[in-house]
């Protein structure tokens, strides 16, 4: 038990004063009696009594003394602490673990020097038989040990250890490419302190960070960096194209600790380059000299650098560390050939330039291996909206897709193989394609080889708003349209569709299947599109535009990523390999998500038939603009339980106290009470 007011136990000398009151009271006086009988009565029950009476004042001066010592220790305030087994000093370990920990400078990293001071914060810790928690700031912050004993100090130091590769250089999968979760980490540290106020918590870390709990001294941090590391970055790139020529450009900038800028290298690398043939009829490269092809690998001279003219060197200078500057290769100001399409653009920092975080000195431009698909539309009676539609979305969807629309003309036969998407209207081919999806619309007949489906009458109205189409169970293809607004003419019934998926329905028969199996990509439009509605509503270019986009899905949504997106993947085979950051991955069901972990160059892979070349796409993966500022500046926006009242884990015993004080008043004057009755 402790008091936590010791002066209240002056309340004790209540004890003494008590005492001496007893020892000052006055006796009983003796008196002469003239009767003899209540004389000799009085002492026959004084015989009695005097017992009993002595033994209730005793009772009664124990009740008081008690009293007094329970209203003294009611000031005192007494607890009784929880009881904490003895330890050492305990230490909290926080290890930053985010992509600016891989600057490197002197053949170390700042993930190596935290982690080495980790090793001495947890030595020192064991030598003075303490307790020790190490904890990693990865994307998700985990603990590496948590409170582990001296006994122990052996198991925390391999996993100290294992953060390292076998080279002593940063594990990948230790210290990440993306922005650590510092503030989590913290958290975990935390957890600690709520059972351990008197911890100590260490944040080993390259940012400064500033908050409440760092500039009290409750957290320490201690940052790693050193002076001499400086970065250059491309924090991001893009192309252009501006009267159908193509414009690069580059956001570049330098970061050093002493806040100066520096002048180096930026290299454009255009692969894959096409030019317009000039005055004369030639195709010429970038020196004028004419090319043997309209294909060239090139590299570009920088035609302005935030606005300014600087046409001889690819040298950039950056004035200021954090500056940005705007550096551009607008090749429609070229002299000597104008691309107009490429395969990719590579810009990077020359590999002359040693800076310290080198996952930033590259970006990659996918330009010319966009997926490519061939449609072709057959019909004996040609629909102006079918045409309309695919042209419009080559378009549209250019940047995505490259899109040859080929329309079979003057009763010429249609082509049975090398398309990705057939389109037959009306009039039926005897066999179906089997390399590509096929759109069947308003069928007159069922080919050979297309099964399970049983064509019926052709059902006509003499209503002039047509007949309405209604929606059945919600499918991708039918997703964002109102069936009602999609008018007919005429539809042909659909007997049997053994396989198939209906989507569509018109007086209650079936008007449009779908079948989506690797060797049978099928969908069967059974009305009339050639009403004038068609061309005026959103619904049947929205009813086009799913169902090119749910039998030929894109791979990816983009082709630019940071290092921790997810990318939804989609294939039109059975399967698409991701290579990429020294991974390769086999993805079998579609869609699925990818996280993207480092940077760089992906490439995605998928071959849709053995007859068919591989569809190859590349994408490119960057680490976050924030990570390439070596030495800024954060808040850390946290709040430790280092000030919870230690009372929170005490016992407090005022109120037994106060039960026993009015337990014994009680008790006192029931004996008091008693006195006059005997």
């Amino acid at each position: 038990m402790k008091l936590l007011l010791p002066l209240g136990l002056l309340g004790l000398l209540g004890i003494i004063i008590l005492i001496l009151i007893y020892l000052l009271k006055p006796n009983y006086q003796q008196r002469v009696i003239s009767s003899t009988y209540v004389w000799k009565l009085s002492l026959k029950y004084k015989r009695k009594r005097i017992p009993i009476s002595i033994l209730r004042s005793l009772l009664i001066l124990l009740c008081q003394i008690l009293i007094i010592t329970a209203c003294a220790f009611i000031l005192a305030d007494p607890v009784i602490r929880e009881e904490v087994p003895e330890v050492g000093q305990e230490r909290v370990v926080v290890i930053d673990g985010s992509a600016g920990m891989r600057t490197k400078y002197e053949n170390k990293t700042r993930f190596e020097l935290a982690v080495e001071r980790a090793q001495e914060i947890a030595k020192q810790t064991a030598d003075e038989g303490g307790v020790f928690t190490a904890i990693l700031a990865n994307p998700q912050a985990n603990y590496l040990v948590e409170r582990s004993g001296a006994e122990n100090y052996d198991t925390v130091s391999q996993k100290l250890a294992e953060l390292l590769g076998e080279e002593g250089n940063a594990d990948d999968d230790k210290c990440s490419y993306e922005e650590g979760d510092i503030a989590g980490a913290v958290s975990l540290a935390d957890r600690i302190l709520m059972q351990n106020p008197a911890a100590e918590v260490t944040l080993i870390t390259g940012t400064s960070y500033v908050g409440m709990d760092i500039t009290d001294g409750k957290l320490k941090v201690e940052n790693v960096s050193r002076e001499g590391e400086w970065n250059a970055a491309i924090l991001n790139a893009g192309a252009e194209l501006v009267e159908n020529y193509y414009k690069f450009w580059a956001d570049i900038s330098v970061y050093r600790s002493d806040g100066g800028g520096m002048n180096f290298l930026v290299r454009c690398m255009v692969k894959g380059a096409n030019y317009y043939i000039n005055s004369e009829g030639e195709t010429v490269g970038p020196d004028g000299s004419p090319l043997v092809g309209n294909s060239y690998d090139t590299e570009l001279t920088p035609t302005s650098v935030d606005g300014d003219l600087q046409m001889t060197s690819p040298s950039i200078f950056v004035g200021q560390s954090g500056d940005v500057v705007h550096v551009e290769w607008d090749t429609s100001d070229s002299e000597n050939g104008n691309i107009y399409s490429y395969d990719s653009v590579w810009i990077h920092i020359d590999d002359g330039v040693q800076d310290s975080f080198d996952a930033d000195n590259n970006f990659f431009l996918d330009g010319g291996m966009k997926q490519s698909v061939r449609i072709q539309y057959a019909s004996s009676k040609p629909n102006i909206f079918f045409a309309g539609f695919f042209m419009g979305i080559r378009d549209t969807l250019r940047n995505r897709w490259t899109i040859d629309y080929d329309e079979v003309r003057n009763g010429a036969s249609p082509e049975m193989e090398g398309y990705d998407f057939y389109v037959f209207e009306r009039t039926m081919p005897a066999t179906l394609p089997t390399d590509g999806v096929v759109l069947l619309v308003n069928p007159d007949k069922v080919p050979e080889n297309l099964t399970g489906i049983t064509l019926g009458d052709r059902i006509t109205t003499e209503d002039p708003n047509g007949f309405l189409l209604a929606a059945g169970e919600p499918h991708p293809i039918t997703q964002y349209i109102t069936p009602e607004n999609l008018p007919a003419t005429a539809y042909r019934r659909i007997l049997t569709y053994d396989g198939y998926t209906p989507l569509l329905f018109c007086g209650g028969d079936p008007v449009l299947l779908v079948r989506n199996e690797m060797n049978a990509k099928v969908a069967i439009l059974c009305v009339e599109t050639d009403f004038s509605m068609a061309g005026i509503t959103y619904d049947f270019p929205m009813l086009m535009l799913n169902m090119f986009n749910y039998f030929v899905p894109s791979t990816v949504s983009q082709y630019l990523y940071e290092v921790g997106d997810t990318a939804a993947l989609s294939a039109r085979g059975p399967e698409l390999t991701v290579s990429g950051g020294g991974q390769e991955t086999t993805v079998d069901s579609f869609p699925q998500d990818y996280k993207f972990t480092r940077p760089g160059e992906y490439t995605l892979q998928q071959r849709i038939s053995p007859e068919k070349a591989p569809i190859v796409e590349n994408v490119f993966v960057k680490v976050s603009s924030k990570e390439s500022d070596l030495f800024r500046e954060e808040e850390l926006r946290v709040k430790l339980s280092y000030q919870a009242s230690t009372e929170s884990s005490d016992y407090a015993l005022l109120l037994y106290f106060a039960s026993v004080l009015v337990g014994l008043l009680f008790l006192e004057w029931l004996l008091h009470s008693r006195e006059g009755g005997l």
